[in-house]
């Protein structure tokens, strides 16, 4: 068995960005959300949406966030492997700037604009679709759209 941690963070220091969403989210403590955990060979890896991509990260990665919260997964060997799968394939998936802009719209005025699928992606949607799609829990989101805090709520009530 292997350990999944989701966890939710916000960078060392002040970011405009991510106090942004926070401020957005009601005053979080979090303004991002990825996934964590050892590979195979003992490394630990970060995983996420962020900067200008999706990527794989190494261990010095934590170094700069601070994690308010974490949800912990045991997955057997199946599931690693359907986890390691979803993951490469979204792995170098632009990030959506215009995705969090949409996601901010959407949270304080309730506009609803088109999503883009699966064009871009952004931490809450990678971590939904790794849940859904890769370990197989049915989120009721539509992924484009999910904020940090409505997936912190889902895996506070169900994980």
């Amino acid at each position: 068995m292997k350990k999944l941690h989701i966890q939710f963070t916000r960078p060392v220091g002040f970011k405009l960005l991510s106090w942004l969403i926070r401020v957005v989210q009601g005053g979080t403590s979090y303004s991002h959300v990825r996934l964590c955990w050892v590979n195979s060979v003992g490394v630990p890896i970060v995983y996420e949406a962020s900067g200008s991509s999706v990527k794989f990260l190494g261990p010095k990665a934590g170094d700069a966030v601070v994690v308010n919260r974490q949800y912990v997964l045991e997955v057997d060997k199946e599931q690693y492997r359907k986890l390691v799968r979803i993951c490469m394939l979204y792995a170098g998936v632009s990030y959506g700037v215009w995705q969090v802009i949409n996601i901010g719209l959407k949270t304080l005025f309730g506009l609803t604009l088109p999503g883009d699928g699966d064009n871009t992606i952004v931490c809450s949607e990678l971590v939904a679709r790794v849940l859904e799609e890769g370990l197989g829990f049915n989120l009721p989101y539509n992924f484009d759209k999910v904020t940090p805090k409505e997936l912190e709520q889902w895996c506070s009530k169900n994980l």
